[in-house]
């Protein structure tokens, strides 16, 4: 009885090792990831702003035969 505890144990700790590298190596994809969508994000609205202007309503003034002079 006392053995096959030994081994279990000896499995769970082996188990949880894993699960912790495996943890680890998860953590580390994430952040690596994190860091490559900000790049894309920030890529993404530096092409925006530098591709198209601003849109802005025309001067109402300056159109020929508006109901709003």
């Amino acid at each position: 009885m006392e053995a096959s505890l030994v081994v279990l144990h000896q499995e769970f700790g082996s188990a949880i090792q894993e699960l912790r590298s495996e943890n680890q190596q998860l953590q580390a994809d994430c952040q690596s990831l994190r860091a490559e969508c900000q790049s894309l994000h920030t890529a993404l609205n530096s092409s925006r702003s530098q591709s198209r202007p601003k849109p802005s309503l025309p001067d109402l003034e300056r159109i020929p035969g508006s109901l709003y002079c």
